[in-house]
């Protein structure tokens, strides 16, 4: 049966010119999305490798001191103090803990100072003898 109607080869050249471009838009937006989900994963797990970092990516000076010797001046009667680094009388670290909720009262660099210094210090160290 015929529909009275011939489809020329200049229709169907332009069916798949419209179809080829159809085709490498989809690809190239495949492309784009790839792209973006790799460097959205690659910076959020460089936020992740940085925990040096402040939240504004300043890189904060504090770090965990090895163990020292005993301390020089015995006179003083308290075993422990929280310090915003160990050394002095206290120079043996013991521990830090993090709290965004206050700021430390504590002595300040290498247990000096007296206590009661209120800094803004979010992760206090525990200096012992």
């Amino acid at each position: 049966m015929n529909l009275g109607k011939k489809v020329g080869a200049a229709q169907f050249s332009a069916i798949d010119r419209e179809e080829e471009h159809m085709y490498k838009r989809i690809g190239l937006l495949t492309v784009v999305l790839a792209a973006f989900v790799m460097l959205s994963a690659g910076l959020a797990k460089a936020q992740l490798a940085a925990p040096g970092t402040a939240d504004v990516g300043v890189a904060m000076t504090k770090t965990t001191p090895s163990a020292s010797p005993a301390a020089a001046n015995n006179q003083t009667a308290v075993a422990c103090n929280v310090c915003f680094t160990c050394g002095g009388d206290w120079p043996v670290f013991a521990g830090a803990w993090n709290s965004a909720n206050f700021a430390a009262t504590e002595r300040g660099s290498a247990c000096s100072g007296a206590l009661g210094t209120v800094m803004n210090d979010h992760d206090p160290f525990l200096c012992c003898r």
